[in-house]
């Protein structure tokens, strides 16, 4: 969910001029539950970007407040609270955090306070309960490298895309793992884009890979790079199929937004 918050404010006084001060701040998360690569417990992982065009920075720099909510239908709720500082080049801020959890339902919050506590937005949503079928994927994470942000999981830097939009002319780098009761050489992985029109997915694919690699028993982690500058919509549906043999398919889908151009990263102006 995208909040946006705004105040205006302008002093007047003669002879001396104030011009307005325009506080715009907007924070994006997105929580994406996961195993730990080595005991296979439940973990999350919160990726997220503040927009900070407009405060004005004292000394120029301008201090945030991060705070994490995280509050399971069952066990105690969480609170992680931790304090940024975004120097004068940066529009944008991000971070990411990995933490255990139970993997039932829960629900999660991000809230970012920018300069002053006034000035805060809040980014909130649900985390439904980890599947138990046998075999199963993980939430897909889709990176983008441009925005030159990675969390290191198990032993692999992973990708991310906290604006939640991928450039068309980078690489789309797709992460996600696998819990296997098998280990097999021979598994099939299939990667299909579909175009979103007005909110539903055309049956028609726009782009379709199979890859045969193979899978552990317990936790596996997979990368995939796709090209997609050939691709002209904006909004589409990745649905991967994870393909032991005919009686072990397991199926995970997102979405994601392909922009044009350059985009400014998280570190600087661009």
């Amino acid at each position: 969910m995208l909040l946006e918050a705004a105040l205006l404010f302008q002093i007047v006084s003669r002879p001396t001029i104030v011009a307005p001060a325009v506080y715009r701040t907007r924070v994006i998360a997105e929580v994406f539950r996961l195993w730990d690569p080595a005991s296979g417990d439940p973990m999350r992982l919160a990726a997220w970007s503040v927009a900070v065009d407009g405060f004005w920075r004292r000394n120029d720099s301008l201090p945030m407040e991060v705070s994490h909510r995280f509050s399971p239908r069952a066990g105690p709720r969480s609170e992680h609270t931790r304090r940024e500082v975004a120097s004068a080049k940066r529009r944008h801020v991000a971070g990411a955090d990995l933490a255990p959890y139970s993997g039932e339902r829960a629900e999660w919050s991000l809230r970012v306070k920018v300069d002053r506590p006034s000035h805060g937005t809040e980014a909130k949503g649900t985390l439904e309960a980890l599947t138990q079928e046998p075999l199963a994927l993980s939430d897909i994470v889709v990176g983008d490298t441009a925005q030159q942000l990675v969390v290191t999981i198990g032993q692999q830097e992973v990708v991310l895309a906290p604006r939640q939009a991928i450039r068309r002319d980078s690489p789309l780098v797709i992460y996600f793992q696998v819990r296997s009761p098998i280990a097999s050489d021979s598994t099939r992985f299939t990667y299909q884009l579909r175009r979103i029109t007005g909110g539903v997915p055309v049956e028609d694919e726009e782009l379709r890979i199979g890859v045969v690699g193979r899978l552990d028993e317990g936790i596996t982690a997979v990368e995939q790079i796709l090209g997609v500058s050939q691709l002209t919509g904006d909004h589409y549906e990745l649905e991967i199929q994870v393909e032991v043999d005919t009686a072990r398919v397991a199926r995970g889908t997102t979405s994601l937004h392909l922009i044009q151009g350059e985009q400014r990263t998280v570190n600087g102006e661009r």
